[in-house]
């Protein structure tokens, strides 16, 4: 994964919403990261449990200092940093399938061009199999732009429609 962006945005120069804030005291802000690290099963009685302070005085820092809009605006900001992360991995698989599928396609290509012996090399539905899923990577890696890039294109690839050829 990418280093996650510093505090300060480079186009505008701001703090954001989860850094800490200007009036905010150092132990304030630590119960913040505190709360906001913790997830989806945040809880001030949490905080207060681990840093061994009064729940009133934790529930008078997060109303002070917004922690919820704060801890939300966290969480957008990691969701979109998840999503970039992920837009970019799921790039260089496409550029491996392709890598991949070409690799097939021209071992198919060069088996169908030099085929002299059929029964001791691969058969004719074997190699019109391999064009057949060379093509298949190719156009998902090529064409598919949403998450269903995700899913390998391979689960339920029907070879029987060839298997008819092979017995003829």
């Amino acid at each position: 994964m990418k280093p996650i962006a510093t505090q300060k945005s480079k186009s505008t120069n701001q703090t954001k919403a989860w850094d800490k804030l200007p009036k905010e005291s150092s132990k304030a802000f630590a119960a913040f990261q505190l709360y906001r690290n913790q997830g989806q099963n945040r809880s001030i009685t949490k905080v207060s449990q681990t840093l061994k302070k009064s729940r009133s005085l934790i529930q008078r820092w997060s109303k002070k200092y917004n922690w919820i809009p704060r801890v939300n605006a966290w969480e957008r900001f990691l969701d979109k940093y998840i999503q970039e992360c992920r837009k970019d991995e799921i790039e260089k698989m496409n550029q491996r399938q392709i890598q991949t599928a070409n690799l097939i396609r021209d071992l198919a290509k060069k088996k169908l061009d030099g085929i002299k012996n059929p029964e001791k090399e691969l058969t004719i539905p074997e190699t019109i199999r391999l064009l057949d899923l060379a093509y298949k990577i190719e156009r998902s890696a090529l064409t598919t732009t949403n998450q269903e890039k995700n899913i390998f294109i391979l689960r339920g690839y029907n070879f029987k429609k060839y298997d008819k050829d092979a017995k003829n």
